[in-house]
């Protein structure tokens, strides 16, 4: 998934605090990560499309699946002033997070867990 991600400016894929998001990711378990990519998704998405990209699917070779493309922007001013008290914003109309400067792997990943159980 993150080699379909786009990164609003001023943000890339090295910033530590995205390389922190994926590792996050990669720990979280697979329920939670499913759970946030439903969120993630436009309520207009069709039954089939998320389950998809859930779950994955067997496709022909000649017509593979469109990524999901998720949309990392930068912390909202909030989150800039205090990252670790500042939750994860999701904007599911643009398939879009906005994610804080988190100070450990630990804080990410409770508020991975938190916004993806919720």
């Amino acid at each position: 998934m993150h080699r379909h991600a786009t990164y609003e400016a001023p943000l890339c894929a090295e910033d530590p605090h995205i390389m922190l998001f994926w590792a996050a990711m990669h720990e979280l378990p697979t329920k939670n990560v499913q759970a946030l990519l439903k969120q993630l998704m436009p309520p207009t998405t069709s039954p089939a499309r998320v389950h998809q990209v859930l779950y994955g699917a067997k496709h022909a070779p000649s017509s593979p699946p469109a990524p999901f493309c998720l949309h990392i922007l930068p912390p909202t001013a909030v989150a800039m002033l205090s990252p670790d008290v500042s939750e994860i914003v999701l904007f599911a109309d643009r398939s879009a997070l906005a994610l804080p400067r988190y100070s450990s792997l630990k804080v990410m990943m409770d508020y991975l867990h938190h916004v993806s159980t919720v």
